[in-house]
This record gives structure tokens, sequence and C-alpha cells, in this order.
């Protein structure tokens, strides 16, 4: 897996050929080399990948927009919160209604988090590649510093999850709301206000459990194909 990662450059200038059979044997002898030695960490190893990270301002700008939305989450999730809580305590169909459409907005952050995550990961893996093709051996030993080994990104883990489940039931909540009323023919000016919202959330929460699972399976087989096995002895000592 990890030469169809490479591009043709980046494996002619780690292996010597362009093509992915000779590069895929090269690392697969190193890996087993290094489970079999257990060398330990070169000392420029994590200097050299976090330079090589921060110079990349492309993955600078995925991180700052996963940081952004993240923040934003929190915010709309909390005007969310207030506006619909004092809706429903002060029964203020305006309040409730705020509330509905910070749902929805959250609901679009969450994706945007979600999105900007991955490209940042895939960034990331591509940046350290990059630097990995140029170090003779370093593929075998594994990438230092990617997501996989030292970082975990809010988007990736189980509170993520928990986060979509709740907008997605909120969302349905709405729904439902507004379905009852159609069938009891109870009139409301703001219909619409709850029924975009209510679609939004479901839908958000919808395309997340439907695509988020296969995105991690993703980044998990690449992450333990690229595991930076020094660490990884460290830390089952």
């Amino acid at each position: 897996m990890v030469a169809d990662l490479l591009d043709r450059t980046q494996r002619r200038r780690y292996a010597g050929s362009p093509d992915a059979t000779p590069t895929a044997r090269r690392v697969e002898a190193e890996r087993v080399a290094v489970l079999l030695q257990a060398p330990p960490e070169q000392a420029d190893e994590r200097a050299d990948a976090a330079a090589a990270l921060a110079a990349d301002a492309r993955l600078r700008r995925w991180s700052a927009r996963e940081d952004r939305a993240q923040c934003g989450t929190a915010l709309v999730g909390t005007l969310f919160l207030v506006g619909g809580g004092l809706g429903l305590l002060l029964h203020s169909e305006v309040l409730f209604v705020i509330g509905a459409l910070s749902l929805a907005v959250a609901a679009l952050l969450l994706g945007a988090g979600f999105f900007s995550s991955r490209r940042a990961a895939a960034r990331e893996v591509r940046v350290l590649l990059d630097w990995a093709s140029g170090r003779p051996g370093q593929l075998g030993r594994g990438l230092p510093l990617s997501r996989g080994t030292t970082r975990t990104s809010l988007w990736s883990s189980a509170l993520a999850r928990k986060l979509v489940a709740i907008v997605a039931l909120f969302g349905a909540l709405l729904l439902g709301i507004e379905i009852w009323s159609l069938l009891h023919g109870v009139e409301s000016e703001n219909r619409t206000g709850l029924l975009i919202p209510g679609l939004v959330s479901v839908g958000a929460g919808a395309l997340f459990f439907l695509c988020g699972p296969r995105a991690h399976r993703v980044a998990a087989r690449r992450d333990a194909a690229l595991e930076w096995l020094p660490t990884s002895r460290v830390e089952g000592r």
C-alpha cells in the first residue's frame, strides 16, 4: 500500500524505479528489518518531519479551516441551546426558530469540519511521504508526526459521532413537530424555518454516518501501513 501512495517521482527517488512493485518490495524488506532489529529513534526524525509540515502552506490552510469549523460549531451550538431553550421557556416561536436555524448551521459546520479534517490528514501524509522519499530507509521506519500515530482530530473521534448523532436527533425532532402540526392542521407562520433546519440536520447526520465509517477505515489502513515503528515499539513496552 505504501508504494501506491507514492507518485512515480517519489518512487524513483526512493527505490530507483518509478514502478510500484520494486518500491513495495524494498519498503517491505525495510519494515521487516526494522521490526527485527528495533533500531533507536534517529535524532533528526521528529525535527525534520515537523519542519516539512510547518513549511507546507496548503496543510496550514486546511488545519486553519478545521480549527475555525471547530470553534464555529461550539459557538453556533451554544446559540442553538440558548435560543431553543429560551424559545421553549418563553413560548417564543421566533427564538425557537433562531435555535432551529442555529442547529442547521451547526450541522453544516460539522460537515465542513469533518471534510477539512480529512483533507488536512491527507495533505499531511502527502507532505511526509514526499519528505520520507528523500531519506533512505525512512519508509521502512514509518512516518513520524502523522495523525495516525501522534494526533487525534475531533472530527475522527467518538465525540464527533456523538455530536452528529445529537444534531441529527434534534433535526428529526423538528421534522416530527412539523409533521405532527401538518397532520393536525396546526397553523404556523415559521413552518419553513423549522422544516429546512430539520432536513439539513438529518441529511448532514445521514451523510456523516454513511461516509464517515468508510473514510475512517481507509485512513486506518493507510496509517497502519505508514506507522512509525520506533514509536509503536516504545509504546508497546
